[in-house]
């Protein structure tokens, strides 16, 4: 890296005794007190003819280029200092909310990062070099690989899934005999069939052989939606960051079962990834889901006749987080509905921090409006066939506990 060198607090300092000495002594007559600034001279007139190093070799790196918010990953600045030179309050600069500390190390520095917000981090360090008289300073700025934030999802031991699956192996029990755990009923024996799967308590009680049928495990299709029209709250608790948690949780979740997952992104053009199965299509998914803070605010209504028909497969589910502030998301979700899909709204703003306005009597009413309003939206949603599910603050799984159990239909 290139170093941009100029003069230190030092050399000014040694400026001022000589020029004090000198003008001391002019003043007073006194030869002595002008003999005072013969030193800080002759280190002034060293450090201008000292060569300096144009650059200084620095390599920094991360153990791994991606994270969750809240873990602590090292950056390692490896530094190979010219002979002589010192190095001096190495500070390091983020594009978003960190924690960071620092310690030396072997051969370098090493700055203990703490990320509080999931996104795309980019992170410089600007370090400072002294020559080996202290009266020069040389200064560069060292930019950090990219490292990817991901969110941190909250628990969820199992996602929504539909009443009706899919004709692939997964890990839900349907309505059709196969092989499975699930306990599905008894008939009678033929030749031919396995002989594990004889109930020996019914065979005993009947005068024939009895086989037990287990339903066949299938797979459900899970698209998660976020609605990024508008955002609310503070930064790290908004209504997109809730949503982006909530949707990587159910897409963990549902890839756990052996599902297949898709997304929707609203934000005036739908983004959309068809749903597909195994842990690359999870990696697909986070980053699409990361690149939201990019995509400006728009007014544009999304158009869904956009949307290819192998993005929502029959019968599938649609878990769409929003906090059903825009009327755009709700009309997207009641399309979603027609087009034959079992949508689900989990509505991720908490109404109970939203404060009302200092105006105490207009301020409660006005207030008390609002969340009538709400529950008015919440029940035109219900009435057109979707179910709505509030989340409040950490506490999803209980809010899907029942959606998980029994399956939407």
């Amino acid at each position: 890296m290139q170093l941009r060198w100029s003069r230190s607090p030092r050399a000014y300092t040694l400026g001022l005794l000589a020029a004090a000495s000198l003008v001391a002594g002019y003043l007073t007559g006194r030869g002595a007190l002008a003999a005072f600034a013969a030193g800080p001279l002759v280190l002034l007139a060293f450090a201008v003819h000292n060569r300096l190093p144009a650059g200084l070799p620095v390599d920094a790196r991360w153990p791994s280029r991606r994270c969750l918010e809240g873990d602590t990953v090292t950056l390692t600045v490896r530094i190979r200092l010219p002979a002589g030179a010192t190095l001096l309050a190495p500070a390091l600069s983020a594009s978003g909310p960190v924690r960071a500390r620092v310690h030396d190390t072997t051969d370098g520095l090493a700055f203990d990062v703490t990320p509080h917000r999931w996104g795309e981090l980019r992170c410089a360090i600007t370090l400072t070099v002294a020559d080996r008289l202290g009266v020069r300073t040389g200064r560069c700025s060292v930019p950090a690989p990219e490292l990817v934030v991901l969110p941190r999802p909250p628990r969820l031991r199992r996602a929504p899934r539909s009443a009706y699956s899919i004709p692939r192996l997964g890990e839900h029990p349907s309505l059709v005999a196969g092989s499975g755990t699930e306990f599905l009923g008894l008939r009678e024996y033929q030749p031919g069939e396995a002989l594990r799967e004889i109930n020996r308590a019914a065979s005993a009680r009947g005068r024939g052989l009895y086989l037990t049928e287990r339903a066949a495990e299938r797979a459900s299709d899970i698209v998660v939606g976020v609605d990024a029209f508008a955002e609310l709250g503070p930064p790290g608790r908004s209504t997109v960051d809730r949503s982006v948690r909530g949707a990587v949780a159910v897409a963990r979740a549902a890839a756990r079962s052996r599902d297949r997952v898709g997304l929707i992104v609203l934000a005036g053009i739908p983004r959309w990834l068809r749903p597909e199965a195994g842990i690359r299509q999870l990696d697909r998914l986070v980053a699409a889901v990361l690149e939201v803070r990019r995509w400006p605010l728009s007014e544009v209504t999304p158009d869904l006749r956009r949307v290819p028909r192998t993005m929502l497969p029959p019968r599938s589910v649609v878990v769409l987080f929003s906090p059903l502030t825009d009327g755009r998301a709700r009309h997207t979700a009641v399309d979603l509905s027609r087009r034959g899909a079992r949508v689900i709204v989990v509505d991720v703003l908490d109404e109970t921090t939203v404060p009302a306005r200092p105006d105490r009597t207009l301020g409660d009413l006005a207030h008390r409006l609002w969340r009538l309003e709400r529950g008015a939206q919440r029940a035109e949603l219900a009435a057109a066939g979707i179910r709505v599910v509030r989340w409040p603050d950490g506490e999803l799984s209980a809010a899907l506990a029942a959606l998980s159990a029994r399956g939407t239909r």
